[in-house]
């Protein structure tokens, strides 16, 4: 759904194509989708597959038909990587996507709450570092490292951690699931696709998670309810 896809999408239609569009990661299934996806995504196409939900919001441009749930086939494939945890390995924390435009808030982060949500991912950094727990750092995407350096945040985070923390250099979106081998504990900023990959692959995992940020769908509030009050989501460092 970049902005060149918009126009094969145009091209397309106008030419009496079938248009077929998929789930974007959690975005449509427990989590509310986000305007920029949905707008596209959705109202784009003809017939939207989902990785198993069904339901739509009220809220959002919906599908011109109904949704065709269907299992993921990446999510079975990597459920068969089961990992062996070794409870010496260090934590590896990873952040998700910030835009440099307003987004509704629904689970990515825009510059206009960057302090927040980076003050998060200091605070847990600095407990772990506290505990002397090594950690590995891997951003979400070059571009999102790039809005780091530029805040000046990223160097809060590396002071933050001291000796106890390691930069990935290699940041590439999607190759989180790499380094689960090398890890005890997977911590994420948001609990999205990346999320689902970790449990899949039966690594302890958790997630920050805060109602005035990241919205998730009615139909996934009592799931989402269960992982707070077992401690996997938490809206705040000390908790986690």
């Amino acid at each position: 759904s970049s902005d060149l896809g918009i126009y094969y999408n145009f091209a397309a239609t106008e030419q009496n194509f079938q248009v077929w569009s998929q789930q974007h990661s959690a975005w449509g299934g427990y989590i509310a989708n986000v305007p920029n996806i949905a707008e596209i995504s959705i109202v784009g196409s003809d017939y939207y597959i989902t990785s198993g939900w069904d339901h739509e919001e009220s809220h959002l441009p919906v599908w011109a038909n109904k949704a065709r749930p269907m299992s993921s086939p990446h999510y079975s494939e990597i459920a068969k990587k089961k990992i062996k945890v070794n409870s010496e390995n260090p934590v590896l924390l990873l952040t998700g996507e910030v835009f440099n435009f307003p987004v509704l808030p629904a689970g990515s982060h825009e510059v206009d709450t960057l302090s927040f949500w980076a003050k998060s991912i200091e605070d847990i950094i600095h407990s772990l570092a506290e505990k002397d727990i090594q950690i590995i750092l891997k951003n979400y995407a070059p571009r999102v490292e790039n809005l780091l350096i530029k805040y000046s945040i990223l160097e809060k985070w590396m002071q933050a951690g001291g000796t106890n923390i390691t930069l990935l250099d290699i940041n590439k979106k999607g190759a989180a699931h790499l380094f689960f081998q090398e890890s005890s504990v997977v911590i994420w900023d948001m609990p999205s696709g990346g999320f689902v990959e970790s449990v899949m692959m039966g690594i302890p995992t958790f997630s920050f998670w805060d109602d005035n940020f990241i919205r998730c769908q009615p139909e996934a509030k009592k799931e989402v309810k269960k992982l707070i009050e077992v401690g996997i989501f938490n809206d705040n460092a000390k908790q986690m």
